[in-house]
């Protein structure tokens, strides 16, 4: 009994091999491209994300700083408003009243 092998040349066989080793080295190719992409696409995104946030604190920061103001004025006018002397003024010069004399004031004890 004898088993024929058949017998492809030399080149053949490094043609083959060649051709077999560059699908691979081509595929490894595309993978490694293809996650680099991908990890520069994240990146990126991330990079605008945070530019994006930076942003967005900035207006909220100014919008405080805004709020903060108006309430500073709110407080200033609530003083001013509401002062004895404010109150004092307005009863004598606008509503008219007048200051009561020694007789006409009683005080009540507890």
């Amino acid at each position: 009994m004898k088993i024929k092998i058949k017998k492809t040349p030399h080149k053949e066989v490094l043609k083959q091999r060649f051709l077999q080793n560059q699908k691979k080295i081509t595929m490894s190719f595309i993978f490694v491209l293809l996650c680099i992409s991908s990890l520069l696409f994240i990146y990126v995104y991330q990079s605008m994300e945070l530019v994006s946030l930076v942003n967005e604190e900035a207006i909220e920061k100014k919008k405080i700083a805004t709020q903060e103001k108006l309430l500073e004025s709110f407080l200033q006018q609530q003083v001013s408003l509401s002062s004895l002397q404010r109150v004092e003024f307005i009863a004598k010069e606008q509503l008219g009243m007048v200051e009561p004399d020694e007789s006409s004031v009683i005080y009540l004890e507890k």
